[in-house]
């Protein structure tokens, strides 16, 4: 779960961790399917997530889903994975980036 124990520990990659804690808020978000609190974290973090309007627009469909398909069944997501390109330095140039990945799976509750 996106609750789950950090990758990295604060006192080894500092500036990892910090981009972990923000991505994991938005991992709990879409765990949660919360929609409206999804799009208020992007616009508060401004974190650069790659997929961000399909993620949004799913999140939306999930949330309207008793009304448009009540037959459908209870939809859970999870996030299975999470990892980060390299490690930061603790004084990084501008040339210093990290992409995070994170994998998440929908499933029948």
């Amino acid at each position: 779960a996106a609750a789950g124990k950090l990758v990295n520990r604060p006192e080894a990659a500092p500036l990892n961790a910090k981009i972990e804690t923000l991505d994991r808020q938005g991992m709990e978000l879409i765990e949660a399917q919360d929609s409206p609190g999804f799009r208020r974290y992007l616009e508060n973090c401004q974190n650069t997530i790659c997929g961000r309007n399909p993620i949004a627009i799913l999140l939306e469909i999930l949330r309207q889903r008793p009304q448009m398909f009540p037959s459908c069944p209870q939809l859970r997501c999870e996030f299975v994975h999470y990892s980060q390109s390299q490690t930061m330095p603790t004084r990084p140039s501008a040339n210093d980036s990290c992409v995070s990945y994170a994998a998440g799976v929908i499933q029948v509750a």
